[in-house]
């Protein structure tokens, strides 16, 4: 089992938003103060993880990508809008290490010039058993005939 399961999913979207966008500035988690714009900012909001049956679990992950225009655009709550309707079909799917993870419960706002763009991504996981030595494997036996 993967122990950094949304830092993989994390790696995939930031490709995906790459061939979207090539020459946006792309950062995980931080910002630096003198980053490049347009940029897209991908950072993870919650997770919770729930116990099925047995050695199974599902994890559910919530990311935010914020979005901020061309700061010298006259239109930066159009490019927010535009860009918004890009990322629903652009981050339905993604990929990394060639295991496909499906968005879900995407929803956007603007706010303050800036796209605020949720997506969540739930998995199940199997959690690998522990082996435990057998007693049994220890035990010597002799034995006599008289």
């Amino acid at each position: 089992m993967k122990l950094v399961i949304s830092e993989d999913i994390k790696s995939g979207m930031l490709a995906r938003l790459e061939e979207l966008e090539p020459g946006y500035g792309r950062y995980n988690e931080q910002m630096p103060g003198d980053a490049q714009k347009p940029a897209f900012l991908v950072s993870l909001v919650d997770s919770t993880q729930q116990k099925e049956i047995n050695r199974r679990y599902r994890r559910s992950m919530t990311f935010a990508i914020q979005f901020f225009p061309d700061p010298g655009s006259l239109t930066q709550r159009a490019d927010c809008l535009r860009m918004g309707e890009r990322l629903y079909s652009q981050l339905e799917c993604v990929v990394s290490d060639n295991i496909l993870y499906r968005g879900s419960g995407m929803k956007y706002e603007v706010v303050d010039e800036e796209l605020q763009f949720n997506i969540s991504f739930s998995i199940r996981l199997i959690h690998e058993q522990e082996t435990v030595p057998s007693l049994m494997e220890t035990i010597e036996q002799e034995g006599h005939i008289r």
